[in-house]
């Protein structure tokens, strides 16, 4: 897809590529229809992405579209241009600077690491309770506004991109081949990188706790809470995790003080010792938390009602001496600031070295997407029904009627 400034996308003038994911192009661009206000436009070629991809954009669209929460981008439309053969989502511009980067920034302190986290937080709690699981919180996915620096309270300063591989709770029509894996390996919780072993549940929001977790440990320590390296092999942290329960070994590793329990809550390797959504972590870092309800059946939305919480105290960046086995696991100095990160790109469809459950049949990413009329089993029978019905009726009525001259000849009995 060769696409210069200055062409026409739909309606939408391109101003300048903002960048490139996969086969997709993200665009700045202008709408003539909105006195010339810019957009995000992203564009993805059909004819050369796979049907997954395809129904991927079409998914993050119509998620975005019923969403409304400052940390996430508006959609305001979805489009298919037949003249240039793309697939187009007009989303908000937001310009910001990518928090992998940010975090090493010289502006970046303790005191924007708290209302930083708890924004993100916000954001995967609405997430959550509107039944969603965002699937690939990291670093490159989170956004800072230039407001940030000076206002971090600021609702708006932080935006969570990227909800391409975003699905409900449970992934009820999934788009993923048995045995695939979806998501940046370093920030997937143990079920899903080593499912046989975790007794994997399905796409829940505590994966997103999960990846929270880790995003916060790297952002106040600069390293991967396992002390592995970010850019290690998928199965390098599955047998970390395995190892980490099998010896007893204590879990998280000794965190910042102030800081304990949220890691507590968000770093459990178990799902079910985890928060079950993002709404606990809200409360830990100082915001309103919602009500956590009881654990619903896979597939079925989690609802978050308001409730105030107490918030904790400042957390003292000191970091607590490391005791038993985690002790080996490195610990940047609390004033060095977070090192540049090195996150590898998201995995799709990963060949695991472990084995993995058979958690149902196989779906094809093709049977995800719209039928286009064709008629399926069921609706077939739903005709056959219908249709022997009307013939019923229709030979009732003709024999009622053929039977009616019969009737009238029949002769009087005298009366008495």
């Amino acid at each position: 897809m060769t696409l210069l400034p200055g062409a026409t996308v739909d309606r939408y003038v391109l101003a300048e590529p903002l960048g490139q994911g996969g086969q997709a192009q993200v665009w700045r661009a202008l709408d003539p229809w909105v006195s010339g206000r810019s957009f995000a436009l992203k564009l993805l070629p059909l004819g050369s992405a796979s049907p997954t991809e395809i129904e991927r954009a079409r998914r993050e669209g119509h998620h975005l579209a019923r969403l409304s929460h400052p940390t996430l981008p508006a959609c305001h439309a979805l489009f298919e241009d037949p003249r240039l053969g793309v697939l187009g989502l007009v989303l908000d511009l937001v310009e910001g600077t990518p928090l992998e980067h940010a975090a090493s920034d010289p502006r970046m302190t303790p005191a924007h690491h708290r209302p930083l986290l708890r924004r993100i937080a916000e954001g995967l709690a609405y997430l959550h309770a509107q039944g969603l699981v965002h699937r690939d919180l990291k670093p490159a996915n989170v956004l800072l506004a230039p407001t940030f620096w000076d206002s971090p309270e600021d609702p708006y300063s932080i935006r969570i991109i990227d909800l391409g591989i975003s699905v409900p709770r449970g992934n009820p029509q999934p788009l993923t081949v048995l045995g695939g894996l979806i998501g940046t390996p370093p920030f997937l919780p143990p079920e899903q990188i080593d499912p046989v072993f975790w007794r994997h549940e399905g796409d829940t929001p505590a994966a997103d706790v999960f990846a929270l977790g880790v995003v916060a440990w790297w952002l106040l320590t600069g390293h991967h809470p396992t002390g592995h390296a970010f850019q290690e092999p998928l199965e390098t942290f599955a047998r970390t995790y395995r190892s980490l329960a099998q010896e007893q070994c204590p879990w998280p590793p000794a965190a910042p003080a102030g800081w304990e329990e949220f890691f507590r809550h968000s770093l459990a390797l178990g799902q079910a010792e985890r928060s079950p959504n993002a709404g606990l972590l809200v409360a830990l870092l100082g915001g309103v938390a919602p009500v956590l309800p009881a654990a619903r059946p896979t597939g079925e939305a989690t609802p978050l009602q308001a409730a105030p919480a107490q918030p904790p105290s400042a957390p003292a960046l000191a970091q607590a001496p490391p005791t038993g086995p985690s002790a080996g696991l490195p610990l940047a100095p609390p004033s060095a600031p977070p090192r540049p990160l090195p996150i590898p790109v998201t995995l799709e469809d990963h060949p695991l070295a472990l084995p993995v459950a058979p958690a149902g049949p196989v779906v094809k990413p093709e049977a995800a997407l719209p039928s286009h009329g064709i008629p399926q089993p069921g609706t077939r029978r739903m005709a056959l029904l219908i249709l022997g019905a009307l013939v019923g009726a229709v030979v009732t009525v003709l024999l009622l009627l053929a039977a009616r001259p019969w009737l009238r000849r029949r002769p009087r009995r005298a009366r008495p």
